[in-house]
């Protein structure tokens, strides 16, 4: 069944890519736009979602002398590359900034579009080269740097501590690892549910750790899926095996049943997005005051494949910042954005 779901997907995001694929050449992008000029004092607008607009605020609070000049509009950001055309057309209302999925920069990046400003001239090489190595590769063209990565939302391992050690077993640093420490519980424990994750973002990070070229970005209007990559097949048929024997449970993480489950203490692995343990296991599953929450839950890095030297992720929820090639005041524009994927990250 899963497959017939991936290759549904697919081929709907394969519609899409070739739609994409078939974009015109990147326009030059360059910040300002020509003629537009630069005012150290003009007030820029930045499209943000609900879930970042606490942090953002307090960009007020610590530059208090910037912050007045920062308005912030909260809105889909989904909805940008159909807005920049009708701003395109007539003529004005782009925002300076806004949040993106990294799927959504090279949408912008093409002729019809021509939405991204470069940010390498006002963001510092130190904070740059402070990225880890390979989380920019999206964002440049070669020479420009078209966003700066929100990567909050990476995946990792969260785990049963206490019930990990009850069995004396170890948390699995590659996904086969994860699969035949499953089979062993399963024979020894039928009772515990060996892994749970979402649906959806469950079948992406599977696809995405085995390096499945699902959303590959090759640069502005480029898109590559390959459904029929070997390792695709290889990740959809490991998860499918996992899902038939009962030792990887698809279901919705949100719900009482899950609660109900992972507070009953038959469970071990949950393999999902780094904010899933500070804002669902703590304050849905569990809250902070409660004995059997103390020393209950452990985080390890997320599984990585045999042959990997180091693990691959999806994110759920992390994405990238954009600059507008037409703000009048990019220097302020680049410092909020490099403040929200830096400062607040390390908050």
């Amino acid at each position: 069944m899963l497959k017939t779901k991936l290759l549904i997907m697919l081929s709907v995001l394969m519609i899409f890519s070739i739609l994409v694929g078939c974009a015109p050449a990147a326009a030059p992008t360059t910040a300002p736009a020509a003629g537009g000029g630069t005012d150290v004092n003009s007030k820029i607008e930045v499209w943000i979602d609900a879930a970042r607009e606490e942090s953002a605020g307090k960009f007020a609070t610590k530059y208090p002398d910037k912050g007045k000049l920062v308005q912030l509009t909260t809105t889909d950001y989904g909805q940008l590359p159909q807005k920049i055309l009708f701003w395109n057309n007539v003529g004005g209302g782009w925002p300076d900034a806004s949040f993106a999925g990294p799927q959504i920069v090279p949408m912008i990046n093409d002729a019809s579009h021509a939405y991204l400003g470069d940010l390498k001239p006002f963001v510092t090489k130190e904070v740059i080269d402070g990225f880890a190595p390979g989380s920019l590769q999206n964002c440049w063209d070669g020479e420009k740097l078209y966003c700066l990565r929100n990567d909050l939302a990476f995946f990792v391992t969260w785990y049963n501590a206490t019930k990990v050690k009850e069995l004396g077993i170890t948390v699995p640093t590659t996904w086969e690892e994860m699969q035949a420490t499953c089979l062993k519980v399963l024979k020894d424990h039928p009772d515990i549910k060996c892994v749970l994750g979402q649906p959806g973002t469950s079948w992406f990070n599977i696809l995405a750790s085995n390096k499945c070229p699902l959303q590959q970005i090759l640069g502005p209007g480029k898109i590559r899926i390959n459904a029929l990559h070997d390792n695709c097949k290889k990740a959809a048929a490991f998860l499918d095996d996992m899902i038939k024997t009962g030792t990887y449970r698809i279901a919705d993480m949100f719900s009482k049943d899950t609660s109900d489950l992972v507070q009953s203490d038959n469970w071990l692995f949950i393999p999902l997005a780094s904010w899933f343990g500070d804002y669902v296991i703590k304050g849905t599953y569990y809250q902070a005051d409660d004995p059997k929450f103390k020393g209950k839950i452990g985080v390890a890095p997320a599984p990585k494949w045999d042959g990997q030297d180091h693990p691959w992720v999806f994110w759920w929820g992390g994405a990238a910042w954009v600059m507008s090639r037409h703000t009048k005041n990019p220097q302020l524009t680049a410092d909020f954005l490099t403040y929200m994927t830096t400062d607040v990250i390390k908050e």
